[in-house]
């Protein structure tokens, strides 16, 4: 990047992934080959962590944000950041319509249901205990702060 030649850089963060880099030798071209390979798991057999539901690509990988994030501070310089995107991909139960609309059906349960979503709560909550925030970027302690009010 061109020092400078930005405002902000703002980040969509789903999950992450293991690469693992494979070298291969074609002694008939006599070339070197290498390939990447995305995995789910480390060295070791560790998974990523909690698998989406309904999707065998998203894993629920709190550290994974936090690591991009000190990536992005390091070798950017502390830019100003925005976490444009960040959510969890569930599928839903049965979900046939929107909040304001069972409420005006008369569908509270449901839309209460919906709001106290704790699997969406608890995926927020690891994801900023998993940022040391006040270490990582002092400016974001505030919003955080509030958020962590309102959850």
């Amino acid at each position: 990047m061109v020092k400078g030649a930005f405002d902000y850089i703002g980040l969509n963060y789903y999950t992450s992934r293991f690469i693992h880099q494979a070298f291969d030798y074609d002694m008939f071209g006599g070339k070197v080959i290498t390939a990447l390979e995305s995995k789910n798991e480390d060295v070791h057999g560790n998974g990523l962590g909690r698998q989406a539901a309904g999707r065998e690509d998203i894993f629920d990988y709190p550290d994974g944000l936090r690591q991009l994030l000190l990536h992005m501070k390091v070798k950017y310089g502390d830019p100003e950041l925005y976490i444009t995107e960040n959510g969890v991909s569930t599928k839903p139960d049965d979900i046939d319509d929107s909040i304001p609309n069972l409420i005006s059906a008369g569908k509270i349960d449901k839309a209460e249901k919906e709001i106290n979503d704790d699997a969406r709560l608890n995926y927020v909550r690891g994801h900023l205990k998993a940022c040391d925030w006040e270490l990582l970027f002092p400016r974001a302690m505030m919003l955080v702060i509030l958020i962590k009010v309102v959850l």
